[in-house]
């Protein structure tokens, strides 16, 4: 349903398919069978229903429904439709009552200044807008929407085409045309009062063109009426020799006649001369109001292409600052493993320290226990001989060999868990900050 909301009247010929206007002042409703009737008057209780089928007629009708959705009509169909819709049936016949267009202002009333029309009427298209154009009413449309068959379908109806140029003709311009259906397409008007205007002053002129027209006819078969009674007065001066003289006076008089209805007759085709220039002027005018048109056009078209461009410029910008977040956060976190690797060298370099003076301590005790056993050993062989031991004393009498110094708490394993330890923690900042950046 299009956009209503400047009409103050919306007529709608059929039930609503998709919804109803949006908030218009007003809602009529004119749907044929009285059952739908019904069911309408309580689905929309602040619209007017009309239990009557608009047409170019008044009285009791047939209106036939076939297998098509919403495809139904007061007239028959042609062969075009059946070529088109090879399995077309009717599934239903009821009559109806049909109102014509002063029915539906007596109903209605007066229509307001902006009114929308809805018109889905197969086959009853072209006599409702002759009802129109023939009537004050064609005026008060503001908008009107027209679906109907891509080509004449029913007996005395018309093709899209030929309905869109009586529109235009009326002074309504097409906006919009859809092809959804492309057999039954819906067309768009609005009131164009330039175009009006100037309609409306080309068939003035025009009407004026022919009223001179026709008075030049008269006045040329007057002239030629003149011409007989000359004709038969000079006979009747040739027969009567006797009224001579009167014949020659009245033959003056009428010659006098007939030049005054010559020079009225050049002064009303002087008229129609000046009738013809103005209605060229009106053309002349109404080209240069096209040229002005399609000059809006392009120049909004250039706006068009403008703003495109800006808005392009536009997401090459924010494409930019989003790089440059992205290699600034790379950059931060570069910082982030420099310092780390500077605090793990020197954690490392600590350890390694401690680990050295750990060292030196374990070779000085290493050196007083080999020279404790050293002063021992002669005691020891004294000892064993003296217990008949001589055959354990040479082994008492070697030094033990040097034992490997064992690892020592903090040293480098306990470095290396240390650094895995802190790599896992910034490794877990990391994640959680890209995790961060990615959230925004």
């Amino acid at each position: 349903m299009p956009d209503d909301t400047a009409a103050d009247l919306v007529i709608l010929t059929a039930a609503p398919g998709d919804g109803m206007p949006d908030d218009p002042a007003r809602v009529v409703i004119l749907e044929p069978r009285a059952a739908s009737a019904r069911a309408l008057v309580q689905a929309h209780p602040d619209a007017t229903v009309i239990a009557a089928a608009l047409a170019g007629r008044v009285g009791r009708a047939s209106l036939t429904s076939w297998n098509l959705p919403g495809l139904r009509s007061l007239r028959a169909p042609l062969a075009a439709l059946h070529a088109l819709f090879p399995g077309l049936r009717e599934t239903a016949r009821e009559e109806v009552d049909c109102i014509d267009l002063p029915g539906l202002l007596a109903r209605t009333g007066p229509w307001p200044d902006r009114v929308a029309l809805h018109l889905d009427a197969p086959g009853e298209e072209a006599a409702i807008l002759e009802a129109l154009a023939a009537s004050d009413a064609l005026d008060r449309l503001c908008a009107l929407t027209l679906r109907c068959g891509a080509e004449p379908f029913f007996e005395g109806g018309e093709g899209a085409q030929a309905l869109a140029d009586r529109l235009d003709r009326a002074g309504l311009r097409a906006v919009a045309r859809d092809d959804s259906d492309p057999d039954w397409p819906v067309l768009r008007f609005v009131r164009d009062p330039a175009r009006a205007a100037l309609r409306a002053r080309a068939e003035t002129a025009e009407a004026r063109a022919a009223d001179l027209e026709d008075r030049l006819k008269a006045a040329r078969d007057h002239a030629a009426a003149l011409q007989e009674r000359i004709e038969a007065a000079e006979a009747r001066t040739a027969e009567l020799g006797d009224g001579l003289k009167a014949a020659q006076d009245r033959e003056t008089a009428l010659q006098a006649r007939l030049e005054a209805a010559e020079a009225r007759a050049a002064d009303l085709e002087a008229e129609r001369l000046g009738a013809e220039t103005a209605a060229n002027a009106a053309k002349t005018r109404a080209a240069g109001l096209q040229s002005r048109l399609d000059e809006v056009g392009g120049q909004l078209a250039a706006l068009q292409a403008d703003a495109a461009a800006r808005a392009e410029a536009e997401a090459a910008r924010a494409r930019a600052e989003a790089a440059l977040a992205q290699a600034t956060g790379t950059a931060e976190r570069a910082r982030e493993d420099l310092g780390l690797a500077l605090r793990m060298q020197d954690l490392l370099q600590g350890d390694l320290e401690a680990m050295r003076a750990r060292y030196a301590e374990a070779e000085a005790a290493r050196a007083r226990q080999a020279a404790l056993l050293a002063e021992l050993a002669p005691r020891l062989r004294q000892a064993a001989q003296e217990l008949g031991l001589t055959e354990t004393a040479p082994a008492l009498a070697e030094p033990p060999a040097e034992a490997a110094p064992e690892a020592l708490p903090g040293t480098a394993d306990a470095t290396q868990a240390r650094l895995t330890g802190a790599r896992r923690k910034s490794g877990k900042k990391k994640d959680r900050k890209a995790r961060r950046e990615a959230a925004q």
